[in-house]
């Protein structure tokens, strides 16, 4: 997804789905794996880097623009003896942030030769994910004093933005036909670097927990507009993660069936990694949805940094450049410093959420693979 942020479906569609749960050391080593491996997509890929210890580019240019961390579920796996031995492992990361379906066709292409598989997460930015938890939940312009009215009213921004991101994901044109091309490219390019190359795509997760309780009546709102995160809110944006997760099945499940190489694209599931960990969680209250601990915490998904709401003009630039990363943004050196790293990572995941997506990758990579 684009960095900044993070769908009732029908009936099942029925499609080679992975369910994952931390596996250890599945892999025997006594089986040879290949060792060219690549990851590819956009910011739930690549994660989003926000302090130096966790940035993976040498190049300052390079994480300007693509922002990778160590944090993210490749990393974790291109550093994990259990999944390839990590001394063996050839690892290619063109997953970037902020990218779409169109640049995934590019992506592929960087991998080397002889890449037996790649991860891919893509999808988020299609269906206007930002733009919708943007308005429905963080309203984050300091400036914009006169709110919008809170959702469900048809007049509010948020209903908009809901409806515009269903409309996305339900128009053929926009999503499916897109997706299914997306994939025909990449496992083009896949197959003429390696004639057993695997695809493994993945969904996103769903933020919320949707039960009501305490959460109905508290807001994540940035500044002045505060909407409330009701009961209703946060199912219909879990819905709209859902309906994401179902378009990317059925996509996989269309290509499987009509392409010679479809079988050698598999679908694996990340969001059940989150049970739990999700925000409003009946078990939190309030300050466990700001615990910034990466490696841990109740939530396994950042938000970002709670404002200073007593003294808002007077704290607001030392409050946006205090973060270790303020120059690091997106249109380099410091010229966005309402765009650090520490803004541009909410609703991503932490290092754990992170890890558990890393294990259901792997699980799927070991019980798939064709050797």
């Amino acid at each position: 997804m684009k960095a900044s942020l993070l769908l009732s479906v029908g009936a099942t569609i029925l499609v080679p789905v992975i369910l994952g749960t931390p596996i250890g050391g599945l892999i025997s080593p006594a089986i040879i794996f290949p060792k060219k491996w690549a990851s590819l997509g956009d910011s739930w890929a690549s994660g989003v880097t926000w302090f130096k210890e966790i940035v993976y580019d040498d190049d300052h240019d390079k994480v300007i623009q693509c922002r990778r961390s160590k944090e993210a579920y490749a990393y974790q796996l291109s550093q994990n003896d259990t999944f390839l031995p990590v001394k063996d492992q050839v690892f290619n990361w063109p997953a970037c942030s902020g990218v779409n379906f169109e640049h995934m066709e590019g992506q592929a292409s960087e991998m080397d030769d002889g890449t037996l598989f790649a991860t891919m997460t893509v999808g988020g930015n299609a269906c206007g994910w930002d733009p919708l938890v943007t308005a429905c939940v963080f309203v984050p312009d300091p400036q914009q004093t006169r709110c919008s009215p809170e959702y469900p009213d048809p007049a509010s921004e948020c209903y908009q933005k809901m409806v515009e991101s269903r409309d996305a994901l339900n128009n053929e044109e926009n999503f499916l036909a897109r997706y299914v091309d997306v994939l025909g490219k990449v496992m083009k390019i896949g197959k003429e670097k390696h004639g057993s190359f695997q695809l493994y795509a993945t969904n996103y997760a769903h933020p919320f927990n949707i039960d009501p309780n305490w959460c109905d009546e508290e807001s994540f709102g940035m500044f002045w507009c505060r909407p409330k995160l009701t009961a209703l809110l946060r199912h219909d944006i879990n819905d709209l993660a859902e309906l994401l997760k179902q378009k990317i099945i059925k996509d996989v499940q269309q290509f499987r069936k009509q392409n010679h190489d479809g079988k050698s694209v598999h679908f694996v599931e990340i969001s059940d990694c989150f049970n739990g960990h999700r925000f409003c969680e009946n078990d939190h209250d309030i300050t466990d949805q700001w615990d910034d601990t990466y490696t841990g915490g109740k939530t396994w998904i950042y938000l970002p940094p709670r404002p200073p709401w007593n003294d808002l003009w007077k704290d607001i630039d030392a409050w946006v450049k205090k973060y270790p990363d303020n120059n690091i943004t997106t249109e380099g050196g410091g010229s966005a410093p309402d765009r650090p790293g520490i803004i541009m990572k909410t609703f991503h995941p932490k290092t754990l959420g992170f890890g558990t997506m890393a294990d259901n990758i792997r699980k799927a990579v070991y019980d798939t693979l064709t050797l």
